[in-house]
C-alpha cells in the first residue's frame, strides 16, 4: 500500500491525470515490485491523493498552531473564467527554522479591500490561525488595494495590529525594477 500511495503522490505532484496511475503501477510490477491486483484504478488514485492531502493539511495546521509567529503573503490572480482568486502562503517557524508553505486559494466575493480581507480571514479561520496572537508580517504586491493609505488591506490590518511589518513583495519589486531598467526597448512588448 505504501508504494501505491507513493505512486499516487507522484501523479499529483506531476499534475498528471489519475488515469496514469494504473500505467505507473503496471510499470513498477514489471520491475518486480509486488503491488497486488487491487486498488489499481483512477478512483483509488483519487482516494489515495485525498487521504494524503488530508494528512498534509492536518500536519500544516498543527505546525502553524505550534509556531509563536507567522507571516502571510498573498497575491491576486484571475483564472480562466475571469474569476478573482487570492493565493495565500504562510511563513512560520518549525524547529527554529523558517518554513514557507502554500496555505490555499480563496475566491473573494468582491475585489475591493474589504472583500479580499474577508476571504483571507475565512481561510485563516479554516486553519484556526489566531492572527492577533501570531501575525508579525505581511507581504503583498504594491497594488493600491493592498497598500492604499486609507482603505488598503495592509492599512486595515495595521490599524488592528499596529506591530505587524508590511512589506512590498520583493519579487514584484524586482519585476518593476527590471521593467523600468528596460523601458523604451524591445522588452516593452514582454509581459
Amino acid at each position: 500500500m505504501i508504494y501505491l500511495f507513493d505512486i499516487a503522490y507522484n501523479i499529483a505532484k506531476q499534475e498528471l491525470p489519475f488515469t496514469q496511475f494504473s500505467t505507473w503501477v503496471n510499470t513498477e510490477k514489471k520491475h518486480g515490485v509486488l503491488l497486488g491486483d487491487t486498488y489499481i484504478n483512477d478512483i483509488q488514485c483519487k482516494n489515495f491523493i485525498n487521504e494524503i492531502a488530508f494528512h498534509m493539511e492536518r500536519d500544516l495546521r498543527e505546525a502553524i498552531k505550534q509556531s509563536p509567529y507567522i507571516g502571510i503573503m498573498f497575491d491576486g490572480s484571475t483564472d480562466a473564467s475571469c474569476t478573482e482568486r487570492e493565493n495565500i502562503c504562510i511563513k512560520y517557524t518549525e524547529n527554529g527554522y523558517p518554513v514557507t508553505k502554500f496555505l490555499g486559494i480563496t475566491e473573494p466575493e468582491f475585489c475591493h479591500a474589504d472583500g479580499i480581507l474577508s476571504s483571507l480571514h475565512e481561510k485563516f479561520d479554516e486553519f484556526e490561525i489566531n492572527l492577533p496572537a501570531q501575525l508579525v508580517g505581511v507581504s503583498a504586491d504594491g497594488a493600491s488595494v493592498n497598500f492604499g493609505s486609507k482603505n488598503g488591506i495592509l492599512t486595515k490590518l495595521s490599524s488592528k495590529m499596529p506591530w505587524i511589518i508590511n512589506t512590498h513583495c520583493t519579487a514584484h519589486r524586482l519585476e518593476l525594477g527590471v521593467k523600468d531598467a528596460f523601458r523604451n526597448t524591445y522588452f516593452d512588448e514582454v509581459q
